[in-house]
């Protein structure tokens, strides 16, 4: 099925199980919440949702002058002109997926997380929006975020 996430054509509480692997980070937080929402709709009573989330700067992928920490460096308005809609990243820190879950009352059972590099990130000069944010809450690199609906 190809078509726009938001709006999928299947009848309410039709699927078992939701799963995405790397795809969350590519999506900006208002359309993300979207999905989410019509995940919510779409998932069985009874269903569960998988999620892993590379949290960290694609940039480091290919380039080794930077670490996965650098568009921490970034003001939004800076990272407006940095991003690309090629592939771009939300920047998003796993703490604000789960604030997402709790606002759309989506059940989260684990968030398991790699911790990352508390020492590359003391390298980056960090910007609004993510000065409120621990250390150890940026430095995660990557996150699972599984939900168990209830029957």
């Amino acid at each position: 099925m190809v078509g726009d996430a938001r709006k999928i054509n299947l009848s309410e509480k039709s699927v078992d199980f939701i799963c995405s692997n790397n795809t969350f980070k590519h999506v900006y937080p208002d359309i993300l919440e979207a999905i989410l929402s019509e995940f919510k709709r779409i998932i069985k009573t009874d269903g569960m949702m998988s999620h892993f989330i590379d949290m960290s700067d694609h940039f480091a992928h290919f380039d080794n002058s930077i670490s996965i920490y650098n568009f921490l460096q970034f003001t939004e308005k800076q990272w407006r002109w940095i991003d690309n809609s090629i592939q771009p990243q939300n920047r998003m820190r796993f703490q604000q997926y789960h604030h997402m879950y709790t606002q759309l009352n989506i059940p989260f059972e684990t968030g398991l997380v790699r911790t990352g590099d508390t020492d590359a990130l003391a390298k980056v000069r960090i910007k609004t929006p993510f000065l409120s944010f621990s250390k150890e809450q940026l430095a995660v690199s990557h996150g699972y975020m599984f939900s168990k609906f209830l029957i």
